[in-house]
């Protein structure tokens, strides 16, 4: 999405909007893009709920999407996770991911040397 950089235009979250601390997403450096209408750019379009999660670097940097970001898209070194809110509520996921616990299942599941990051599979 780099190309789609502007001035204007929708927000574009980038791993540094997200942290270890908070499930909010931090806006005060903010980016913009203005992407083509396509698959790709729908499927990286951020929805209410919307969990995000960092995959790199920083695993288990992680955020709910709240009406500030709606619309906004996510770079790639952010997984974008949607779960079935009539049965999880993100916010306990997104709080579990920043606890103790979660933290160490995490980072055990990361692989590298000087950039950690997930294994994805399809």
């Amino acid at each position: 999405m780099a190309e789609y950089y502007s001035d204007e235009g929708s927000i574009f979250v980038r791993i540094g909007n997200l942290t270890r601390h908070s499930i909010v997403v931090d806006l005060s450096d903010v980016q913009y893009v203005d992407p083509p209408l396509s698959a790709e750019g729908q499927r990286t379009r951020i929805r209410l709920g919307d969990m995000l999660v960092s995959i790199t670097a920083y695993l288990g940097s992680v955020a709910v999407a709240s009406e500030p970001v709606l619309g906004a898209y996510i770079n790639q070194h952010i997984a974008l996770v949607r779960v079935d809110q009539t049965r999880l509520d993100p916010r306990f996921a997104a709080y579990s991911i920043l606890g103790d616990v979660g933290r160490v299942q995490l980072t055990g599941l990361g692989y590298g040397g000087t950039k950690f990051s997930f294994p994805w599979t399809t």
